[in-house]
């Protein structure tokens, strides 16, 4: 990953300390060679290490740069030559623990 963007910013603009709650993460995949198996595991594994954390109460993906629900349907020509993404974008929802 090369770019990891939280939501939670000081007014000047430097990252403050995060505070328990719920925090929202975006991050990128980069370089991105096109394969989404690949890219959808090291995503399960960074989500997983996050829920080791002890300050980690919960862990939620809610974005994948592959949309795999089984209620979208699929579009498009395996004839197309479409461009290939250099990222993969993915978001996270993250409910941190109080600390004592």
């Amino acid at each position: 990953m090369t770019r990891i963007t939280s939501r939670q910013h000081a007014p000047s603009g430097r990252h403050q300390p995060v505070a328990a709650g719920k925090q929202d993460i975006e991050a990128e995949i980069k370089p991105f060679t096109g394969n989404y198996r690949s890219a959808l595991d090291t995503i399960v594994r960074f989500a997983n290490t996050l829920r080791s954390d002890p300050l980690v109460a919960e862990v939620s993906i809610v974005a994948l740069p592959l949309n795999v629900s089984p209620t979208t349907a699929l579009s498009g020509s395996t004839s197309e030559t479409v461009d290939r993404p250099t990222a993969a974008p993915f978001r996270l929802h993250l409910v941190l623990k109080e600390q004592a």
